[in-house]
C-alpha cells in the first residue's frame, strides 16, 4: 500500500510569461494572456 500519492505538480516563478514561453517552445504552441484570473483553473 502506498504511503503517499502525488496528485499535482505546481511550478512557481517570478516571471510567469517567461516560463510559459519556455514551455511553449518545448511543447509547441504559444502562451496566451487572460485578464480573468480564474480562467484555466480546473
Amino acid at each position: 500500500m502506498p504511503v503517499a500519492t502525488l496528485r499535482s505538480v505546481v511550478l512557481d516563478c517570478p516571471d510567469p510569461m517567461s516560463l510559459a514561453t519556455f514551455y511553449a517552445g518545448i511543447l509547441g504552441g504559444s502562451p496566451r494572456v487572460s485578464s480573468d484570473p480564474e480562467e484555466g483553473d480546473s
